[in-house]
């Protein structure tokens, strides 16, 4: 995580001394546009923001699972400075790269992230990472409450899609998917609560098509929709979902996690 952050303060001192923001058209949106105009380093900047807020989110997660509620407060800290720092960067280029109070919030937001996650360094590596073990707690509950989070999140999202795909013909098909994707979520979580045979199997496979519709739904819709807010709402929650998800992947993909859901 610190790497990365490291990664991300280069990139954006770079683009910030050395780089030519894109001019937004009538055609796009802002954000769109990075793609279509910017440079590779803006790119690999606003990537790289993406990442380490879906990073943060699923840190949140897995350390909801191990022992120490010092590991939960600081994870839930990271969350949170990355989210503002996300945040305030995604206004940041909807408002033209002009706003100095926005800038100021995005280094601020970073700067925070980075200590806060720097405060756990120096921890030992399974605590560090969040890895859940035989000895985490919050099974099979914490895992089940997790997967209906990430349900609900997904089924908002494709009643909100349903909305846009009345306005943009090529969105018209997101809505019912993700509308599917929540159901079957919600229903892996009941089996998850339940400890229905096969539901850690199950959690995984609908976990993962979540995972990947979301991206490639994501990438079509930031390159359609004109309206600026609605893609920044839009892009938020989906990194917010990916990371819920990688995070029940991750835990579930575990062997000994599988196997304690199936005695408990």
């Amino acid at each position: 995580m610190l790497s990365l952050l490291v990664l991300q303060f280069l990139l954006g001192m770079f683009a910030n001394l050395f780089v030519t923001f894109p001019t937004t058209t009538e055609s796009a949106n802002p954000i769109a546009q990075i793609f279509i105009s910017g440079s590779a380093i803006l790119i690999a900047h606003v990537l790289t923001a993406a990442l380490l807020f879906g990073l943060s989110t699923s840190l949140l997660v897995l350390a909801a699972f191990t022992p120490g509620r010092r590991l939960v407060a600081v994870a839930s800290l990271g969350f949170v400075f990355i989210g503002i720092a996300f945040s305030s960067g995604m206004l940041f280029v909807v408002t033209g790269y002009s706003n100095d109070a926005l800038s100021y919030e995005m280094a601020v937001g970073f700067i925070l992230a980075f200590l806060t996650y720097g405060a756990i360094a120096g921890r030992r590596a399974g605590e560090a990472r969040g890895v859940p073990t035989s000895q985490t707690r919050g099974r099979p509950v914490g895992i089940a409450i997790t997967e209906a989070i990430a349900g609900a999140i997904l089924l908002f999202g494709g009643l909100q899609l349903v909305g846009l795909g009345r306005l943009y013909d090529v969105l018209a098909w997101h809505g019912p998917l993700f509308i599917i994707l929540g159901v079957a979520t919600l229903l892996a979580a009941v089996a998850l609560w339940k400890n229905s045979n096969r539901a850690g199997h199950l959690a995984l496979v609908v976990n993962a098509a979540g995972a990947v519709s979301s991206v490639a739904s994501e990438t079509i819709l930031v390159g359609t929709v004109s309206q600026e807010l609605n893609v920044v709402g839009s892009v938020g929650g989906t990194v917010i979902a990916i990371g819920i998800l990688s995070a029940a992947i991750y835990y579930l993909a575990v062997p000994e996690n599988r196997a304690f859901l199936r005695h408990h």
